[in-house]
């Protein structure tokens, strides 16, 4: 067996309920895709429905954060994005971005954050990554 069938790739529930959305607001999301000849798994590519640019889509969890310093990201979730942008360069996504744990954070109210409000900071996201690349 070749180490490219033994990488486990895994999604999370905040990842689903983050496809989810977008689906919803419109966009093509295919999840767990394979990039840079299969050394780089994303969680996901989002496009426009039609020809128009690919977008690569982290989710990243409290574990790619330190946790005193919890907006930090670690020295593993920083490499990520540098091969990231490489994919970029190289021409297999026209972006990327990275949907971070505290945006589903509680609310003041106690409660999940308002879906409207994460939908819009959810496209904004997506559009200025293919607005700018």
């Amino acid at each position: 067996r070749g180490w490219s069938t033994e990488i486990k790739v895994t999604d999370s529930l905040v990842q689903g309920e983050v496809c989810s959305l977008l689906r919803g607001m419109g966009y093509d999301v295919e999840e767990e895709v394979m990039l840079a000849g299969g050394w780089l798994s994303v969680d996901a590519v989002v496009r426009r429905r039609g020809p128009e640019g690919r977008v690569a889509l982290e989710v990243d969890g409290t574990v790619h954060f330190f946790s005193n310093r919890p907006r930090e990201a670690t020295g593993e979730a920083a490499f990520k994005w540098r091969l990231l942008d490489r994919a970029v360069e190289r021409g297999e996504v026209q972006g990327w971005v990275s949907v971070p744990w505290w945006m589903f954070n509680v609310n003041e109210r106690g409660g999940r954050r308002e879906v409207e409000v994460l939908r819009e900071e959810l496209r904004q996201l997506i559009e200025s990554s293919l607005a700018t690349r």
